[in-house]
């Protein structure tokens, strides 16, 4: 009977982690003109050039992060970094947690922590998406995922 309290507890868990991430979604959703002007003008003074945000580039991030995923868990891909895998763990924790360096009550201060862990698991992320993309052109037989 323990167990399927248990099961119960953690299946609300996952409930209420889905239904954060959801409310998370629509809230940047319904700001994001906001969000993707400060992408913009932060980014362009850390590169020294104007950026502009673009949908179509993050669309391909995500269908190359794709395939990806369903490469290596496939076992075709196996050049995934241990660092990296520790660091997508401890990011994909930390923001799933709640339990925060600042608290994000504290408005937009307290968002800055989880942007900064945020890009760190991203500039792992994209430099193992690199890695797999150089991989991925160099097979001799194409791997034609469906990713949607």
């Amino acid at each position: 009977m323990k167990k399927n309290g248990q099961n119960f507890a953690a299946k609300n868990d996952e409930k209420s982690f889905i239904q954060k991430a959801i409310s998370a979604g629509m809230s940047l959703y319904a700001n994001k003109d906001q969000y993707i002007n400060k992408y913009n003008s932060v980014m362009s003074n850390v590169n020294g050039v104007e950026t502009q945000f673009n949908f179509d580039e993050l669309k391909e991030k995500f269908t190359l992060l794709g395939r990806m995923i369903k490469a290596v868990s496939k076992g075709e891909y196996r050049d995934v970094s241990p660092v990296f895998l520790l660091k997508a763990a401890f990011a994909a924790s930390y923001l799933s947690l709640g339990k925060d360096f600042i608290p994000d009550t504290e408005g937009f201060l307290g968002k800055v922590d989880d942007i900064a862990v945020l890009s760190w698991a991203i500039s792992g992320l994209m430099d193992e998406m690199n890695k797999y993309q150089s991989w991925e052109k160099n097979v001799t037989e194409p791997i034609d995922y469906q990713v949607a």
